[in-house]
């Protein structure tokens, strides 16, 4: 199991994680990577004399640099391929292409927000492109504040700006995740506005949805999708039926009613990411992965 990361930006952002973060992500890593990033942390100890001195392992100027955002490639999918069923996807294999992210080759692993992390068979076809669109950082801050209410005087919080991947079923539970940018402009702008008037709601939905952002980590290893957790909300029957399956392959029951996208929390390549799931199958009938339709209601 490989991954094409560079190990000092790994090292990077361990260091920036607390205690308890950084257990829960180096159990998330393949071994490989974690060789290199303990080899760069060797030599970097062996260049200054061996004497640790309580300074960081990366080198200075590397920890002025912002961190590096994905990098991203593309690959054709069909927009008609036939949708798969739900009982598809639990009787066959599950086969993800990671299409348009950061590089990745075969074996790689992906952490759901589930109890236990749920493996995916991912697969890449250049290892040396350049981003042909320059995603949204996953460390990128932004103010916000109430939606509809003024903010009477109170201080914008500062979240981190989660990017966004889609979950799109094919045939024979094949599954390919896209950056939510390749939907038509009036479909991605629609399903962030309802995701955003989800968790900007009231105080307390912002007050979970700050702490999602802030302390990703944390959040990892819970069943729970993004609203529930902003909602302090219990699993589902069906929901807690899909987390002990490990699918994840359909938007749970309080999604749907609220006509809400339905996202988990992930770590692809190191850094927090939002997966969307699409509607179940029975109400996204005849839909494609570029409708509205496909992933809420109207």
């Amino acid at each position: 199991m490989t991954t094409k990361a560079d190990p000092h930006a790994l090292l990077q952002d361990l260091q920036q994680l607390s205690e308890e973060g950084r257990d829960r992500m180096l159990m998330l890593l393949p071994r490989e990577a974690i060789a290199e990033a303990f080899k760069v942390a060797l030599q970097f100890n062996d260049s200054s004399g061996g004497d640790g001195s309580g300074t960081s392992m990366i080198p200075e100027k590397r920890m002025q640099q912002e961190r590096r955002p994905p990098v991203r490639y593309d690959s054709p999918l069909q927009s008609r391929d036939p949708i798969a069923s739900d009982a598809t996807i639990k009787e066959e294999a599950e086969v993800i292409t990671i299409d348009d992210y950061d590089t990745v080759e075969e074996d790689a692993v992906v952490s759901e927000g589930s109890p236990r992390p749920v493996q995916f068979n991912l697969s890449g076809t250049n290892n040396t492109a350049e981003p042909s669109v320059a995603p949204r950082s996953p460390y990128r801050t932004r103010a916000h504040g109430r939606r509809d209410e003024p903010t009477n005087g109170r201080a914008n919080e500062e979240l981190i700006d989660l990017p966004i991947l889609l979950s799109i079923l094919g045939l024979h539970g094949k599954v390919t995740m896209k950056a939510i940018d390749h939907l038509p402009p009036e479909v991605q702008g629609e399903l962030e506005r309802r995701f955003k008037r989800m968790w900007s709601l009231n105080e307390h939905r912002q007050k979970g949805y700050s702490r999602i952002a802030s302390e990703p980590e944390k959040f990892l290893e819970t069943p729970l999708c993004i609203r529930d957790i902003c909602t302090k909300g219990k699993p589902t029957s069906r929901q807690s039926e899909v987390f002990r399956t490990q699918d994840n392959v359909s938007a749970d029951d309080r999604c749907v009613k609220a006509k809400e996208p339905c996202m988990h929390l992930i770590v692809q390549t190191y850094a927090p990411t939002l997966r969307m799931v699409p509607l179940p199958e029975v109400e996204r009938y005849q839909r494609t992965w570029t409708d509205l339709e496909f992933w809420v209601r109207p």
